[in-house]
């Protein structure tokens, strides 16, 4: 990730810690009282510093400015002209950020309005570490021991829900959040849950929103480049931009050759004439695959297994070539994707505002690793912070249902899912999720449900403004379906339900090529003391199942997969302690 640490000390000159940086920091400052670095790539890192007096400010991440009716992606300009208000206010601002701004021993940071991007702070004996790498601020806090009560909703639920932090003694600033420090002590902290106006949009409104950000995108000097997949949610986006212009843009497809979302994408392009480039990168040899596995685990927070980054690794050919990246990610928003079961099933509990009755639609089944007291602890700890997000939200007789589950959807899923995502994907490229912008949701979470449900007004823009797109098949997950069935959801269901059964599915064969690759060391991993003593997980529960997955049993690469990403983010975290 584009990353800052500082060290505030209560005394002076008491030297900056070693921090083992991935990247040379692209500056670095230091005060009596204040230790600085930040880095990562230039584009999603910018500052500027004034030795004279001590001033300064700087940005991690992508900053979006509506002025006066334009939307333009801020430079390096605009963030000093926003900074030097006394009374900067990000809440006027898309993107995805943590601003910056210091005079020689204060420092604050603020965030974005849905908190894509966040930070860790934590106490030592001689001061406070603040940091973008929660591994970074575990390093010199007090005390690094998990907290497995706050883990429980980040493992056993969809995502976690709250901005607590895993790890005791760090906390998490969460969405439009605000900290300024001085000499390791916090002067003033604070943040607030997103909240729109609810008030009349329509579909139109809500288009026109994305159309405003495309625009600002064609404009800023680097190519633009979009995911495609064989996906809804990309389409859609596709078709904005044919409409503004096939020349502005290329496209880009990540994954095996023969996974269906490549195989659509490449029709597509080649049809329309796009300028297209497959990424699909071999895999490394087992040291560097373990180191990979490590770096994503470390940075992504558990929010997929492992094995995921053997699709994820993209980023650094596209800041090669030059692109600005435009990813459909939480397309769902939009049509009424997201926690549907949850509204579907827990309508009495949503409008009780009862977690008891909502945790059980919420439960995802990763992988039994953790021995029984402490999924007990997990459990109950996850009931809690739900009961926790639940009191914050507003009443759905006020807002209503449909509204709530979006509100709720936004406020947790999308940074706990992509934020960490998105955080590292700042580190090698310059990207950005047109779905996830407070002004679009602010229109689309207006428009009426029957507007959304299924992606209706996609579907209508879609056929209005690009046609020929409703010719090729649609790809979910790893199953096509014709588009002529985008709005029948019940059928594309049940066509899946069909296919999965009778095998008729694309197998990905990566997954299980990258844990073979690794067995020796993930073995040695499994047989070390930490793990036969550790008091966190089923000991023989993991054994027994990691050796027969070695042993020949692939339906149990789910587990191995998963326990090995808690490992290595546990040793990341914590060490051996």
């Amino acid at each position: 990730m584009s990353w800052f640490f500082a060290f505030s000390r209560q005394h002076s000159n008491l030297g900056f810690p070693e921090v083992p940086y991935e990247t040379k920091p692209l500056l670095t400052l230091s005060f009596p009282s204040l230790d600085l670095a930040l880095g990562g790539v230039k584009e999603t890192c910018l500052y500027e510093h004034n030795e004279v007096n001590g001033r300064g400010w700087g940005m991690v991440g992508v900053g979006v400015q509506h002025d006066e009716g334009i939307t333009r992606i801020m430079t390096l300009k605009d963030w000093r002209l926003a900074l030097e208000d006394p009374k900067f206010n990000p809440t006027s601002l898309d993107g995805h950020f943590i601003a910056l701004r210091w005079n020689r021993d204060q420092i604050e940071f603020f965030n974005d309005q849905i908190g894509m991007r966040t930070l860790y702070y934590g106490s030592t004996d001689t001061g406070l570490c603040i940091s973008t790498r929660l591994d970074w601020v575990t390093t010199f806090s007090n005390t690094t021991e998990i907290n497995v009560s706050c883990l429980g909703s980040r493992w056993l639920m969809l995502n976690q829900l709250s901005f607590d932090s895993c790890i005791n003694g760090v906390e998490r600033l969460g969405s439009n959040g605000y900290l300024n420090v001085s000499r390791g002590r916090i002067e003033a902290l604070h943040s607030e849950p997103w909240l729109p106006k609810f008030q009349e949009y329509n579909a139109s409104d809500a288009v026109r929103s994305l159309e405003t950000l495309i625009e600002a995108l064609v404009q800023y000097p680097m190519k633009l480049a979009l995911g495609l997949s064989g996906g809804f949610d990309s389409r859609f986006l596709l078709a904005l931009l044919l409409d503004a212009g096939r020349d502005l843009f290329g496209v880009y497809t990540v994954g095996e050759p023969g996974h269906p979302d490549v195989q659509i994408a490449t029709k597509i392009a080649g049809r329309l004439g796009l300028q297209h480039q497959h990424i699909h990168e071999p895999l490394p040899d087992p040291d560097n695959c373990m180191a990979m596995m490590s770096s994503y685990a470390v940075r992504t927070h558990l929010i997929e297994a492992v094995s995921t980054v053997s699709k994820l690794r993209y980023s650094s050919k596209l800041r090669t070539s030059g692109c600005f990246a435009i990813d459909g990610g939480f397309g769902e928003i939009g049509r009424r994707g997201l926690f549907k079961r949850l509204e579907r099933f827990g309508k009495k509990g949503i409008y009780e505002k009862d977690a008891s009755q909502l945790a059980d639609i919420l439960w995802l089944n990763r992988a039994p690793i953790f021995a029984p007291d402490v999924q007990k602890t997990m459990r109950a700890g996850a009931v809690e912070e739900l009961q926790g997000v639940l009191d914050k939200m507003p009443s759905a007789k006020e807002i209503g249902l449909a509204n709530f589950v979006d509100l709720l959807s936004m406020r947790t899923r999308v940074p706990n899912y992509g934020g960490p995502e998105q955080s590292r994907l700042d580190a090698e490229v310059l990207i950005i999720t047109p779905f996830i912008q407070p002004s679009y949701v602010q229109t689309v979470i207006n428009v009426s449900a029957s507007e959304r449900v299924n992606g209706r007004f996609y579907n209508r823009v879609i056929r209005e403004r690009a046609p020929q797109l409703t010719r090729f098949s649609l790809v979910k997950g790893s199953i096509t379906y014709p588009y002529s069935l985008a709005l029948a959801g019940n059928v594309a269901w049940l066509i899946a339900a069909i296919k999965k059964r009778v095998g008729a599915v694309w197998s990905d064969p990566i997954p299980d090529r990258l844990l073979l690759r690794v067995k020796e060391p993930v073995l040695d991993l499994l047989h070390s003391s930490e793990i036969m003593t550790s008091p966190l997980y089923d000991v023989k529960r993991v054994v027994s199942s990691v050796k027969a997955y070695y042993n020949g049993e692939k339906r149990l690469r789910g587990f191995v997969d998963w326990w090995l990403t808690f490992e290595l983010w546990r040793k990341s975290m914590v060490g051996n302690s």
